[in-house]
């Protein structure tokens, strides 16, 4: 194992664009369904077209859709996110990766292992399932909806992770693909950080794909 990480006794993970890959046709889903939203808050930006490229600007520019959306004077920002989030249609495109089911008994069974999400529980659990990812596999799950448990773009849910957790957090890796929802909120915390597909100078650790994390760490 890289010295980087030999201190390590817990391991983490996103679940967006993490343990499955990013799919251009579940964004398209979650943007358009914004954009109509963004839309009836700004008419003069003409079209979906239009509005799609607004919120990927904002979005760039603050790190949530959920920001973007109160920024327009959406109150319901978050229920609006929720329904995009929900769409069925994204179901659909995520894929079975026994794969990466394997990997993750096997990380288990050296780490204690914990899921940080911002979708929702009940959709989290389903895109699990998609996958062929048993919750059993996380010792601690927490959702966008996990009660008092925070939001991940200001630190505060990871926060509320490791006051649970046993071990100090420099002993905790974070492996996500957001430089503002996964890298920087938990670095900022002391824990080590590992991007995927892109990299980003402030995590510890790039890998290309998630299998990469079996030389990294087992």
């Amino acid at each position: 194992m890289y010295e980087l990480f030999n201190k390590i006794m817990s391991v983490g993970f996103d679940l967006d664009h993490t343990l499955y890959p990013k799919n251009s046709k579940i964004d398209n889903i979650v943007r358009k369904s914004i954009a109509k939203k963004i839309l009836e808050r700004k008419p003069e930006l003409g079209s979906i077209k239009e509005a799609i490229f607004f919120y990927k600007e904002e979005y760039g520019r603050v790190g949530s859709g959920t920001h973007v959306l109160r920024n327009l004077g959406c109150i319901d920002a978050q229920e609006i996110m929720k329904n995009s989030l929900e769409n069925p249609d994204i179901l659909k495109s995520i894929k079975k990766d026994s794969k990466l089911a394997s990997l993750l008994k096997d990380i288990k069974n050296k780490y204690k292992t914990f899921l940080i999400t911002a979708s929702p529980q009940n959709l989290a659990i389903q895109k699990l399932r998609k996958i062929g990812i048993n919750l059993e596999l996380f010792d601690t799950f927490i959702f966008g909806d996990t009660l008092n448990a925070g939001k991940k773009i200001d630190g505060s849910i990871f926060k509320y992770f490791l006051n649970e957790s046993p071990y100090l957090p420099e002993q905790h890796v974070y492996i996500g693909d957001s430089f503002n929802a996964d890298i920087i909120p938990a670095k900022s915390l002391g824990m080590k950080t590992i991007v995927i597909g892109k990299k980003i100078p402030e995590a510890d650790f790039f890998i290309e794909k998630i299998y990469d994390l079996e030389s990294l760490l087992l």
